[in-house]
């Protein structure tokens, strides 16, 4: 019984130890980004995919955030020969049309931090055949949304490549009345102030949300285009949780990748962050395998590849795009299972 007893002791106090956020534990910056690029490389299947929300849009993520952390020169290359591979294929014009420009950017952006050329990636010329959905008013697609025309924006001046103050002007025309912006576009007449349908709210999802939001923020540091009418950062401040961090939206609680998006839009706009959002960010890291889970609040989870890749960007307080760097093997860490 005794032995049982300390058994017992010792299971528990390895699991209390285990829910301790790794901030309360002292770990350094670099071994957080380091365990975090090693939970994204553990997640890598056979043919170099990393799958999230999306098999190729999460790939091409972590690519991007591999780069930025300086780890995994394996896990890029291999994660390089799956996107060619479904470039080749055709896997983007077999994407429904409001997310081509989206995957067609988010692939020049994994290009560009590689080192690679996207003028001659797949066989394709990435850059052109963004600049050629461009419609009259601006806009990359006559379906595309206003995360995916940010997402183009910043992936054609990653590649050094111009855009147009018409393409700038329809993205910041894009805003909501409470200073966000909305993944799927420009408000209508009878959206509310956070761009939602009052005719069919319940089947309008998609209300002003902090990552539409922070990549706006991203692309305006890149490229000119008019001020928008409400400042971005009052709908962050709205959209904050209390002392936490940030939702997808106003009311969702606190999820790894929002708050890391949104700590790249105050980097990106030269501003100090908010109090503890950093300690918010680092609360939702695991403290053994370097994975962060989505939330804390209403939907708890265990690690995601999705969450780990925004939390690796908002570790490094690092705005898109990300410039090449030299690569190191990521460090060895157990499964988060």
């Amino acid at each position: 019984m005794r032995l049982a007893s300390k058994a017992a002791a010792a299971i528990t106090a390895l699991l209390i130890v285990s829910m301790v956020p790794i901030s309360a534990q002292g770990v350094s910056l670099p071994k957080r980004v380091a365990k975090a690029s090693a939970y994204i490389a553990r997640a890598q299947d056979s043919d170099g995919s990393i799958p999230s929300y999306s098999t190729f849009g999460s790939t091409a993520d972590s690519v991007v955030a591999m780069v930025a952390a300086g780890r995994g020169p394996v896990t890029v290359r291999k994660a390089l020969r799956f996107l060619t591979a479904q470039v080749r294929t055709g896997a983007i014009e077999a994407a429904p049309a409001f997310d081509q420009v989206g995957l067609l950017a988010k692939t020049t952006l994994a290009t560009v931090a590689a080192g690679r050329s996207p003028r001659n990636f797949g066989g394709e010329n990435l850059l052109a055949r963004i600049r050629n959905t461009e419609e009259p008013d601006g806009r990359y697609g006559a379906e595309t949304g206003s995360f995916n025309q940010a997402l183009a924006v910043i992936a054609l001046e990653a590649a050094n490549v111009g855009v147009s103050r018409a393409a700038m002007k329809w993205l910041v025309g894009a805003q909501c009345a409470d200073g966000g912006w909305a993944y799927d576009g420009p408000p209508q007449p009878s959206d509310d102030d956070h761009c939602v349908d009052t005719n069919d709210p319940p089947n309008d999802w998609f209300s002003s949300d902090t990552n539409t939001t922070s990549l706006v923020v991203q692309a305006r540091r890149l490229a000119r285009g008019p001020s928008p009418a409400v400042s971005p950062f009052a709908f962050f401040k709205a959209a904050r949780e209390g002392s936490a961090g940030w939702g997808y939206q106003i009311g969702y609680g606190t999820d790894a990748n929002s708050t890391g998006m949104v700590i790249q839009a105050y980097v990106a706009a030269g501003k100090r962050l908010p109090k503890d959002s950093m300690s918010a960010l680092k609360s939702l890291q695991n403290t053994t395998c370097g994975g962060f889970k989505y939330s804390n609040d209403a939907w708890v989870t265990g690690p995601d590849v999705a969450s780990t890749l925004g939390g690796i960007l908002g570790l490094l307080r690092q705005p898109l795009p990300v410039e090449p760097s030299a690569l190191i093997a990521p460090p060895s860490v157990p499964d988060c299972a």
